[in-house]
């Protein structure tokens, strides 16, 4: 091709433009690296300059055709949005957009986090009322989760699959079925423990815990709470370990296996070092010895636990129920006795 420019002049309009080009692509990456500072002063204002940022950032990464880097500016945008902003219809209008480009792509990492953030999006809207909803579509948040949760196990996250079974699980039991939400904690629950994740894997028992409490199944809370007690005891024990040993000492009166209570609710005291559950656990203590018949030692627990009759004051960490009762435990005792002055004290 015929020119009138020497070479020289030509290799000088090439560096032009390409020098051209690297400050854009510079000054997108320092926009991106803005927008990802944490920044001490927590204002709405701010982090909306931070957004601007990021998605200035991606419009210039769109000019050189650096798709990745373009997700990821509109992802990390859409995050601050769900996050800072807790515009949640925003932030699944942002992600949305960027999942409808990933269809069929090789950017899997960013698809996994988007349909993680659409979830999130999606539980914020229906927790405020907003999601729209059709009868002749899938449950938009079911239908996210299971695909997150799905991606999660194909690429090998199993971190990630565990926690999307999780969060899936529990907007299950919000929708009150309990035993598919049972399946579901109880399948994320394998792969936490595969993984060995032990935190994950408390936190999702914790959670069958509570379903099972709430359906009244004792039983099943009691397996539950020794897995846990377990646990806890590989972890070294202390506080956490001591309340879980309380709830258990609180179902085993609840169905009447006194003495097995009083064994653990005295293990509960050897790992406690906190005043008001030492309290509370001399409070279980005193309701187990008097349905024993073991007054003496009632009292002495309840004692112990901070009941003082007649002061009308109610022990630190303990509830104005639990008070009363122990009141009338302490009173019920001083009428079988045939005390009737410190009855009529308490």
């Amino acid at each position: 091709v015929h020119t009138d420019r020497t070479e020289f002049e030509l290799q000088l309009t090439r560096l032009t433009v390409w020098d051209d080009r690297s400050n854009a692509v510079a000054n997108a990456y320092r926009l991106l690296s803005f927008g990802m500072e944490s920044d001490a002063a927590q204002s709405a204002a701010n982090w909306t300059v931070k957004i601007d940022s990021l998605m200035t950032a991606g419009r210039l990464f769109r000019q050189f055709g650096m798709k990745e880097m373009r997700l990821w500016a509109n992802y990390l945008a859409a995050h601050l949005v769900y996050q800072q902003l807790h515009d949640y219809s925003m932030s699944y209008g942002l992600v949305r957009e960027i999942l409808s480009e990933l269809k069929g792509s090789q950017f899997r990492v960013i698809e996994l986090a988007s349909l993680q953030l659409q979830s999130a999006a999606l539980i914020g809207l229906n927790n405020s009322g907003s999601l729209q909803r059709s009868d002749s579509s899938p449950d938009p948040i079911n239908a996210s989760l299971l695909r997150a949760a799905r991606l999660a196990g194909e690429m090998g996250f199993d971190f990630e699959q565990a926690r999307s079974l999780e969060t899936l699980a529990a907007y299950t039991a919000g929708q009150a079925d309990y035993d598919l939400a049972l399946e579901q904690y109880q399948q994320a629950l394998g792969i936490a423990q595969a993984v060995g994740d032990a935190e994950l894997s408390k936190g999702i028992r914790e959670s069958i815990l509570a379903i099972h409490n709430r359906q009244g199944n004792t039983p099943a809370s009691s397996e539950v709470l020794k897995q846990i007690e377990t646990q806890l005891e590989l972890e070294g024990g202390g506080d956490e370990l001591a309340l879980n040993l309380l709830t258990q000492g609180r179902l085993l009166i609840r169905t009447y296996q006194l003495g097995q209570a009083m064994e653990v609710l005295g293990q509960a005291l050897s790992y406690q070092n906190n005043s008001s559950i030492r309290r509370q656990i001399h409070y279980e203590l005193g309701r187990a010895s008097y349905q024993s018949g073991r007054w003496d030692d009632a009292m002495n627990y309840l004692k112990l636990a901070g009941v003082k009759p007649a002061s009308g004051e109610t022990s630190p960490g303990s509830s104005l129920f639990d008070h009363a009762e122990a009141l009338g435990i302490m009173a019920n005792i001083h009428r079988a006795r045939g005390e009737s002055e410190q009855t009529d004290r308490v």
